[in-house]
């Protein structure tokens, strides 16, 4: 009898393993299923905008297209204020409105392509615009003011064409961008190294030819006659008009390919300069034939005048000369 009893309590003794196991292993599974409805409910708590197919809703686009236009009015105020009255700005209006044009030619053009664009990106964008406006209204710089004003617009398109409608809106984009004014301090820099390289180029290429010319820094002399390069006459004003007109005529040449419009762009700046010394050869040659006072005559806006048609020239020979594609862009 205590033979069977001790075998009984063996028995149940080694069952107890077997039921701990069982336990330990039904506790794991509800520990698990209680883990992975946590993570759902973490998953749940992650921002909508974050997941990979957020997208902008119509009444979100209309809010961002409403906020970035009311945010541009402050931006174009100050240029038309204190930008499109000078020299330097005097080109604005018309890029504007010819940089309106563009943008909404490319877009009747290619709108079949437009998406609503990713919910997280543009939030992220738009707050980086927001961002540097802030620190532009602080330190009072308008050419930050304009850049982030512009980056807000960029912006907002994303947030309601996508990104495949935005490329095809680059160009446009990237010409209205000339309506950001430079900093004070870039364009005092630019127009001083201007000045000296534009005596410099004109004096060598006068030197070559016989003539007995000098310079020191931005001063001429011919005969004896001294001549100051002033900031009018460094081009910088010139450079600007012919960008803008560069990229236009560009854009609306549109039989080029992306890297043909790059070489055609990037030889804006040098033939815009290049026509600027012959500018300043007609200049010195005229004072030596007709002495200082010719500088007071009509002639001078007129050689300004000659320079701005000389690199627009330039501009077209070079388009002339290089390989032109003539299929038209609706089949890109």
């Amino acid at each position: 009898m205590a033979l069977l009893w001790s075998r009984r309590a063996a028995l149940s003794s080694n069952a107890l393993p077997g039921r701990a196991n069982r336990l330990r292993g039904s506790t794991l599974g509800v520990s698990l299923v209680a883990g992975h409805r946590a993570s759902l409910e973490s998953t749940a708590l992650v921002p909508a905008a974050l997941a990979p197919d957020a997208k902008m809703s119509r009444a979100a686009q209309l809010v961002l297209l409403v906020v970035a236009a009311a945010w541009l009015l402050p931006a174009l105020t100050g240029l038309a204020t204190r930008t499109w009255s000078t020299p330097q700005g005097a080109q604005g209006p018309i890029i504007l409105l010819t940089g309106i044009w563009a943008l909404w030619f490319e877009y009747r053009r290619s709108r079949a392509r437009a998406a609503p664009g990713h919910l997280g990106w543009t939030i992220l964008w738009f707050a980086v615009a927001v961002l540097l406006y802030v620190v532009a209204r602080m330190i009072g710089m308008l050419s930050l003011a304009c850049l982030a004003a512009w980056l807000g617009a960029v912006a907002a398109l994303y947030g309601c064409v996508g990104r495949v409608l935005l490329r095809r809106l680059a160009f446009p984009l990237a010409y209205l961008l000339c309506l950001v004014p430079l900093p004070y301090a870039v364009e005092m820099a630019l127009t001083g190294t201007l000045k000296t390289g534009v005596a410099y180029g004109s004096v060598r290429a006068l030197a070559a030819l016989g003539w007995d010319v000098a310079y020191s820094g931005s001063l001429l002399y011919i005969d004896q006659f001294e001549l100051l390069v002033e900031a009018a006459c460094a081009g910088l004003n010139s450079i600007f008009s012919l960008t803008a007109i560069g990229l236009f005529y560009i854009f609306w040449q549109r039989r080029r390919r992306w890297h043909e419009s790059l070489i055609l762009a990037l030889a804006i700046v040098p033939l815009a300069i290049f026509a600027n010394v012959v500018r300043v050869m007609l200049l010195i040659a005229l004072v030596h034939w007709r002495g200082e006072q010719v500088l007071e005559t009509a002639a001078h806006p007129a050689a300004g005048f000659l320079m701005f048609v000389v690199s627009l020239a330039l501009l077209v020979a070079l388009d002339r000369a290089l390989p032109r594609r003539v299929e038209s862009r609706r089949n890109d």
